[in-house]
């Protein structure tokens, strides 16, 4: 997982956000209802939901905690 995070370190936060690419972000989770914690979570009934894993940019990242922000 440490050597995951090295690489996507190593692509600088401006080329991440470069708007003439596009980045893909999967996220798989093992619950079927996720959809529904989701909504609980951002209602404030919950914190963080762990996802089974996210893949971001052919990466993947497992057991992956999931949160609304802003």
């Amino acid at each position: 997982m440490l050597a995951g995070f090295a690489t996507l370190a190593a692509t600088s936060a401006q080329d991440f956000y470069d708007l003439n690419t596009i980045q893909t972000i999967e996220i798989t989770f093992a619950e079927s209802n996720w959809d529904a914690l989701l909504d609980a979570q951002k209602a404030g009934d919950g914190d963080y939901i762990m996802a089974q894993s996210v893949t971001i940019n052919g990466v993947t990242f497992d057991s992956v905690g999931v949160k609304y922000k802003g």
